[in-house]
C-alpha cells in the first residue's frame, strides 16, 4: 500500500469518529491543525506520521471531558494527559485495524508519540505539531476563551504563554493567524494594544 493511499484510509477512518463530536467541532479543530502543519512544514511534503497526527490530535477528545475531573491547574494537567494518551490510543488502535491495515511499527510509535506528547520539543516533528495545535488554538479557540473569561489580561497571558510554546517561524504567524480569526476587531486592537505594553508587537 502507498502512502498516500495509507493516508487516504487513515483520514476517512479519523473523519467517522470526527463525525460523532456532538459539538460539531472536531471536524474543522483538525483540518485547522493539518492545514498549518502543511503551511509550516520545512518540506512541501510533510511525514506519513505528522500528518496522520496532525488529523488525530485530539481524536474522540468529546468523550472525555474536562469535569471529569477536579477544578485548577492540577485537575486541568492531569485531564490534558489522559487525554492526549486517550487520543494517541485510539489513533493508533484504528491505524492497526483492518480498515488501515498500517503495520509499520515505527510509524505507529511515531503517531503515538507526537499525540500523546512522548517525546522532546526539540523534535522537529514535536515542535511542527505544537506549532499547528498553538496556530489552530489561535484561530478557532480564541475567541470562545475570551467570552469564557472575560478578563482581557488574562487572555493576554494566555496568548504569551502560547507564543512562549511556539518556534520563532510559528510565532511570526500570530498576527496573521489572529487577523483571520472571528476575535471580534475591538477584542484583537485591545489584545495588540496590552502586547504591546508588554513590548511584544504584532505585525500581521
Amino acid at each position: 500500500m502507498s502512502d498516500d493511499d495509507l493516508i487516504a484510509r487513515a483520514l476517512a477512518a479519523f473523519d467517522a469518529v470526527h463525525a460523532r463530536d456532538p459539538k460539531n467541532e472536531a471536524r474543522r479543530y483538525h483540518q485547522l491543525v493539518s492545514d498549518y502543519v502543511r503551511l509550516l512544514a520545512p518540506s512541501p511534503t510533510p511525514s506519513t506520521a505528522i500528518v496522520l497526527a496532525a488529523a488525530s490530535q485530539h481524536l474522540n477528545r468529546y468523550s472525555f471531558p474536562r469535569s471529569d475531573y477536579a477544578p485548577g491547574l492540577l485537575g486541568y494537567k492531569l485531564w490534558r494527559k489522559n487525554a492526549l494518551r486517550q487520543s494517541a490510543a485510539l489513533a493508533v488502535s484504528i491505524l492497526s485495524s483492518p480498515d488501515v491495515q498500517v503495520t509499520d511499527t515505527a510509524l505507529l510509535d511515531n503517531v503515538r508519540r507526537l499525540i500523546a506528547k512522548d517525546g522532546s520539543q526539540s523534535d522537529p516533528e514535536a515542535q511542527l505539531l505544537e506549532d499547528a495545535v498553538c496556530l489552530a488554538f489561535v484561530h478557532s479557540g480564541l475567541d470562545e476563551f475570551i467570552a469564557s473569561i472575560n478578563d482581557v489580561d488574562k487572555v493576554v497571558s494566555i496568548l504569551i504563554k502560547t507564543m512562549g510554546k511556539m518556534s520563532e517561524t510559528a510565532q511570526k504567524k500570530v498576527a496573521e493567524v489572529l487577523d483571520k480569526s472571528s476575535v471580534s476587531e475591538s477584542d484583537k486592537a485591545v489584545i495588540a494594544a496590552k502586547l504591546l505594553e508588554r513590548g511584544i508587537s504584532l505585525v500581521a
